[in-house]
């Protein structure tokens, strides 16, 4: 009901005096939603009114001191500072009213819920407007923003109570509960209409939350005389809750959502692991055929061997016009093949693996968090744009968290060079020493130095995914980042390292 037409009208009452001659010195904007209006009182005080402007919620703030930020600030309609104000001019029977200023412009003020906006006007003509996607609002005229409504007894008998009191609003309606068109139900709205000048506001907690109200309703939380007072505790108490709840909202749906594909796409993809794994190794089928070579009649498709890896007969389809050795050869091809798929189909599971952990993390902090300083920093911790970088980078690699630092594997010899390629000069750089193996970073940590069981931590994973993984004991060389180089022609995965140190490890998988 903030933006009622009894509210905005007492509104537009209470700022009539205390703008009256005011010195409109600045126009502007910090964000999408704040259009902020700032003035030299006669007593030479600041008076700041701000308009909040948001799609699922618009209100005023009324302020004496406003902490303008420089770095954020967009300043706006230039043509009307150092102008005064004549007048603050309510419009009849509509949520409107306009600051009439002393060089010919006036500033309106239409809060119309999702529709409202701030419009600047010079000779009855829209010249400006504050939100530009209302098209529709350049056709505004303050000639024409009056409106006469007809609050008689026939109107009310003929049209019931939306047609003689239109501007009433649901929250008075519902208030009202009027049910008849008879002179009783006329005479308890007109009462009700002509004390709304006076009625005190009430900041209540409602079942539709928390509401300004001219009536009692759930639980009052504040009550106020003034009606700008009310607005801006009303708007303070509503605006950071709110949308805390709807921010949070939709990064929890957009956390989800991705869990809810990424869930499917494992599902998927360990079926398919699954299926490939349960059938027959070709290999040893090819194995089997090898074996038999001698033995076998070429001119028969179908035949039955001796498998010597179940200890029983089988039958062997061959294809035709292959011999089978050629055919023996395919199933050698298919074989490896499928080693290939099976290691890309682990990779893959392995990487939604990661991804998974970490969306169920933040779903977690999410949940947990109840203020706006918390959200913000989940926000730049997962949301930003260089936390979507970071995300993608992982995602390349296994990743691993240790005593609060980061440790990413390479999974392969291009996966290597990428871990190279993207890692800071103050990051830690392994691999096991003399052989093939994964390289293994870890993330720098502002301000901290890489503990001894950090090191050896990563040391045992490098140990791990190399060709001494079966080793008792393997050396493991680490470096800044800084000292890895990349020589121009070289094999995949393969670098050049400067001043580097070895630990001799035990290897141990993550």
């Amino acid at each position: 009901m903030h933006n009622n037409y009894f509210v905005i009208r007492r509104i537009s009452s209470e700022l009539a005096p205390i703008l009256q001659d005011a010195e409109l010195i600045e126009c502007f904007t910090q964000n999408k939603t704040d259009f902020v209006l700032s003035f030299i009182l006669n007593n030479r005080k600041e008076f700041h009114l701000k308009t909040f402007l948001h799609p699922d919620f618009s209100c005023f703030e009324f302020k004496d001191d406003y902490q303008k930020s420089d770095r954020y600030s967009q300043n706006l309609w230039k043509e009307v500072l150092g102008a005064k104000v004549q007048k603050v001019i309510q419009a009849d029977n509509d949520r409107c009213f306009w600051i009439s200023l002393s060089n010919g412009y006036s500033i309106l003020f239409k809060m119309y819920g999702s529709r409202s906006n701030v419009a600047l006007i010079q000779k009855n003509e829209v010249q400006k407007l504050y939100n530009y996607k209302l098209k529709n609002d350049f056709e505004l005229n303050l000639e024409q923003i009056h409106r006469s409504v007809d609050t008689s007894f026939g109107a009310f008998q003929e049209g019931g109570m939306q047609a003689a009191f239109p501007t009433l609003g649901k929250e008075l309606k519902a208030y009202l509960q009027i049910e008849n068109q008879d002179e009783q139900s006329y005479q308890k709205i007109i009462n009700v209409v002509n004390g709304l000048s006076d009625v005190p506001f009430y900041i209540c907690n409602t079942e539709k939350g928390l509401q300004l109200l001219l009536f009692r309703r759930g639980e009052v939380l504040h009550e106020y005389t003034s009606a700008l007072e009310a607005v801006n505790c009303f708007y303070r108490l509503f605006v950071g809750p709110y949308f805390f709840e709807k921010k949070k909202e939709k990064m929890m749906h957009e956390v989800n959502v991705k869990l809810k594909s990424l869930r499917n796409y494992y599902k998927k993809t360990f079926s398919s692991l699954e299926k490939i794994e349960a059938s027959r190794a070709q290999n040893e089928i090819a194995d089997i055929i090898m074996a038999n070579l001698h033995a076998i009649d070429e001119n028969l498709l179908k035949l039955e061997l001796f498998d010597f890896y179940t200890n029983e007969q089988i039958e062997i389809t061959l294809k035709k016009n292959t011999t089978p050795q050629k055919y023996a050869e395919q199933l050698y091809r298919k074989a490896k093949n499928k080693k290939i798929e099976v290691a890309k189909l682990e990779e893959n599971i392995a990487v939604a693996e990661d991804k998974i952990n970490r969306l169920e993390t933040v779903l977690a902090e999410l949940e947990r968090v109840d203020n706006a300083k918390g959200l913000r920093s989940i926000e730049k911790k997962y949301f930003s744009k260089a936390a979507t970088i970071e995300e993608e980078q992982q995602a390349l690699f296994k990743t691993v968290e240790y005593k609060g630092f980061t440790i990413l594997i390479g999974r392969n010899a291009g996966n290597n060079d990428e871990i190279v390629k993207t890692a800071k000069k103050e990051d830690l750089w392994l691999h096991a020493k003399g052989v093939q193996g994964s390289h293994v970073l870890v993330r720098a940590m502002q301000g901290a130095k890489f503990p001894i069981d950090v090191i050896e931590k990563a040391a045992s994973i490098a140990a791990f995914y190399s060709k001494r993984k079966t080793d008792t004991l393997c050396p493991v060389i680490y470096t800044p980042r800084k000292f890895v180089r990349k020589v121009k022609g070289a094999a995949k995965g393969a670098v050049m390292v400067d001043r580097e140190q070895v630990v001799l490890i035990e290897p141990q998988k993550e």
